[in-house]
């Protein structure tokens, strides 16, 4: 909580106000504290790999998306290039 002590003619006034404290939070599905049964699965390090590569492809089509409403075209090739490379390293892996 904040506190406002206000002095004006014979008169102390408190205001509180809260203080709002926000906190991100990233979700990791594949991460369990200290061990990794993921790193020593071949078929769930697999598993995890495919997840990756495609929430990568995910984000750089939003980003090319976003990159071609704008009309930045400088961004939107290198997108493009980054896009095309997640898209074969899914296929490659899959």
């Amino acid at each position: 909580m904040g506190v406002v002590a206000v002095n004006s003619t014979a008169q102390i006034r408190v205001v509180r106000q809260p203080v709002i404290v926000r906190s991100h939070v990233f979700v990791n599905p594949f991460w369990y504290g200290g061990y990794d049964p993921y790193f020593y699965d071949p078929y769930y390090y697999a598993e995890r790999q495919k997840y990756y590569d495609q929430q990568s492809v995910n984000h750089y089509s939003k980003e090319m998306a976003k990159h071609r409403e704008k009309g930045d075209l400088a961004k939107l090739a290198k997108d493009e290039r980054k896009y095309n490379e997640a898209v074969e390293r899914l296929n490659r892996d899959s």
